[in-house]
């Protein structure tokens, strides 16, 4: 055999050669491609299943948050609370001390008592009848402090009556925020008085059972 007939079996062969090895690259590609595909849908499923559970989880902690906030404090819970005003401060003989009256705005107008000393009803009477003092007294300080810092008296809460002494809180704002500061009643009163904004007076409506 003449090399002129060998070279013919030779180029078959490689041509053989060569269809078999695109055959396997095209498997290996196919093979690949579906691998790839796989992954893809698999990283899709995992960033839908994280992203409802990312929801999920802020849904939950939204739904807490709005119970927590209805449960931290009942007194802002409009349900327990009535806004009420300073309707009167006097004596009444044989006592020694005043009495303050706290009537509630709307229907069906309750009333709340109670007593306070000689120099916070002397204080009282006089913001609440708009008597002027020669001099300022301390309550008149007070709102005066107040107002040269800028800071507002939101509210007056009354909310607790701790074996007959009532506990109340004044709520003012300022260029620190919001403040919720202790005090007796008659001090929240008279400062309440001096503004020169109606403060509202709220008072826990278990107070009243």
């Amino acid at each position: 055999m003449s090399d002129g007939d060998v070279s013919p079996v030779l180029k078959d062969t490689d041509d053989m050669s060569d269809k078999a090895c695109d055959q396997e690259m095209d498997k290996v590609n196919s093979s690949v491609s579906q691998k790839d595909e796989i992954v893809n849908e698999s990283n899709v499923f995992h960033d839908d299943r994280l992203a409802e559970k990312e929801s999920v989880g802020e849904q939950s902690t939204d739904e807490l948050a709005d119970t927590s906030s209805g449960t931290r404090d009942p007194v802002e819970n409009e349900l327990s609370q009535v806004q009420m005003e300073v309707f009167d401060v006097f004596v009444r003989l044989p006592d020694v001390y005043p009495n303050v009256v706290l009537r509630e705005i709307d229907p069906p107008h309750r009333e709340l008592r109670f007593s306070v000393g000689s120099g916070e009803g002397v204080a009282l009477s006089f913001a609440l009848r708009r008597i002027k003092t020669p001099r300022p007294m301390t309550h008149d300080l007070i709102a005066s402090i107040l107002k040269a810092f800028e800071i507002t008296v939101e509210m007056v809460r009354i909310t607790l009556n701790d074996d007959g002494n009532y506990r109340a809180e004044i709520v003012c704002s300022g260029p620190n925020g919001h403040h919720f500061i202790d005090a007796r009643p008659s001090d929240a009163l008279a400062i309440s008085l001096r503004s020169d904004l109606v403060v509202p007076i709220l008072v826990a409506i278990s107070l009243f059972k």
